[in-house]
């Protein structure tokens, strides 16, 4: 753990730092750490906190240079003092409640530094180029961190605003890299992701593009790098994090193209949620193609991706949620098909999103070959109350057919939803309506409730084969949980939809729940006496 020297450094306290080294501490021990952070965090000196943690200063670095520390002591990372000071180190925020119950984690030392220390270690001779194993040079640190004053002191003192290529050593590698390249030879296939051996994450344009810093892509750029450099498939623009950037990089011609996966930077810009940066590369889209690209993004930013912010600016700038689909139905039905808690998705997104589209003339009765969007609510993931009641309160029709016959309630009585079918039911919903196949609701959730009545008594092994094929722990009491509830959601649907009662769960001896209907005859005994397998 941290020594009491590290700990003053981390605090800023230059008189008790000047203490402990009267005191006979070592300026050059080094932290090691028992858990695995790292190599960047690991046998650091203490310099190197000194350079680059927040609450140190320039005074503290100068002073471990008087008492003997060694400016070219390296860490795990391969890196020195200089490389931290640049900004290395940053990216593994260590803040709240996790910073309070840990003070001596070794999070706690990163993520400052400043020109001053800079300077003042270049001072020593320690080289501006330098570069960690993996290609992280010093310049793309300063980069990182988007502090254009500490990029131009490395520059001015030769470092390059060229990447570094990533080294054959795997020192800096933590046990289960370097036995892959004890197997492979060379670190290169495992850490860059371009054919010349570069890594896109240590790019210093890259690095400037995403941390928004305009005046460092200036910089870069003024000293000859070009703005159309190329690594892993990607651009600078797929890092541009403000639209301040993307207009530098526009402006020196740059523009977007797609890379080996297919993805552009308009597609980097939604994915990281950097709306402005999106609207900006919408709006430079040919007007041609613009109509189409809205509609694609309004429909991914209402369904798999949904999010109300975009939504939003796709619809202030034409996207049009009255547009069918051929293969969605519409952006209303991609929004009411992502069922509530859906990809730990807030049920206030869901609605939001579909508030957004219902107020821009988006239709609750459009059809498509799934059926309306209420279809689409009881049919996604889990069914969605959430979208049910919305496109309800918009005038949905309750008792609209698909290519099927199928009304909503049909669709959600087969899969046991209990409160979309309570909403469908208040909402108008006839539960006398027959299918294509001349099958009503009920029928539907009488064989919901065979199936389920089946798994409980007969527990399926198939899940068991499948978690264990993927190393995953099978827990059986967990699924029998969910199995019992599936159950007894089976049961309440066929009261409801039977007479309307209200459902109180049965007991697990209950001898009989019986219907018939003009079809069939539907009957599914319980034995009494056998409550722990029914």
């Amino acid at each position: 753990m941290a020594s009491e020297l590290i700990r003053a450094i981390r605090a800023g306290d230059v008189d008790a730092v000047w203490r402990l080294l009267d005191a006979g501490a070592d300026p050059n021990e080094k932290l090691w750490e028992e858990l695995d952070h790292g190599p960047f965090l690991e046998g650091v000196t203490p310099l190197m906190v000194a350079a680059a943690a927040p609450k140190s200063n320039v005074e503290i670095v100068r002073l471990l240079l008087e008492r003997g520390a060694d400016p070219f002591a390296v860490s795990d990372g391969e890196v020195t003092a200089l490389w931290y000071a640049a900004g290395g180190g940053t990216g593994y925020p260590w803040t709240g409640k996790d910073a309070a119950a840990e003070p001596d984690h070794p999070y706690q030392y990163w993520g400052g530094g400043d020109a001053a220390r800079l300077r003042l270690l270049l001072e020593t001779g320690l080289k501006a180029d330098e570069a960690a194993g993996n290609g992280r040079t010093a310049v793309g640190e300063a980069c990182k961190v988007g502090d254009p004053i500490r990029l131009a002191a490395l520059i001015n003192h030769g470092g390059s605003v060229l990447p570094a290529r990533v080294g054959a050593q795997a020192a800096y590698l933590p046990p289960q890299f370097r036995k892959m390249i004890e197997r492979s030879g060379s670190a290169d296939d495992l850490l860059s992701n371009d054919p010349n051996g570069y890594a896109s994450y240590a790019v210093p344009l890259f690095l400037a593009a995403e941390s928004g810093c305009a005046e460092c892509v200036r910089l870069i750029l003024a000293h000859g790098f070009p703005a159309d450099f190329r690594c892993g498939g990607e651009t600078a623009l797929d890092h541009a994090s403000t639209v301040e950037v993307v207009e530098i990089l526009w402006n020196a011609g740059l523009r977007p193209s797609k890379g080996r996966f297919g993805f552009d930077p308009l597609d980097g810009a939604f994915e990281n949620e950097r709306y402005a940066v999106a609207a900006f590369l919408i709006e430079k889209t040919p007007l041609e193609q613009r109509v189409d690209l809205l509609h694609q993004k309004l429909l991914s930013c209402s369904g798999v991706r949904m999010n109300p912010d975009a939504v939003k600016m796709l619809l202030e700038l034409g996207a049009d949620p009255k547009r069918p689909d051929k293969d969605y139905g519409s952006a209303l039905h991609t929004a009411a098909w992502q069922g509530d808690g859906n990809s730990g998705r807030e049920n206030s997104v869901v609605e939001a999103t579909l508030r957004l589209l219902l107020d821009a003339g988006a239709d609750p009765n459009m059809p498509s070959d799934r059926g309306t969007p209420l279809h689409e609510a009881v049919e996604g993931d889990w069914g969605s109350p959430t979208s049910v009641r919305v496109l309800l309160e918009a005038g949905a029709d309750p008792n609209a057919a698909d290519r099927e016959g199928r009304t909503p309630l049909m669709i959600a009585a087969d899969k046991g939803e209990v409160e979309c079918i309570r909403l469908l039911l208040a909402g108008g919903a006839d539960r006398t309506l027959r299918d294509h196949r001349h099958k009503a609701a009920i029928d539907y959730a009488y064989a919901n409730l065979e199936t389920w009545r089946g798994i409980v008594r007969k527990p399926p092994r198939g899940p068991r084969r499948i978690f264990n094929l993927f190393g995953l722990d099978y827990d059986p009491e967990a699924m029998a949980t969910s199995h019992h509830q599936a159950y007894e959601d089976a049961v309440a649907v066929v009261q409801m939809l039977r007479d309307g009662a209200q459902f109180q769960s049965p007991a697990w001896n209950a001898p009989r729940i019986s219907a018939r209907t003009p079809k069939r005859a539907v009957s599914c005994r319980r034995h009494p006496g056998r409550a722990s397998n029914p």
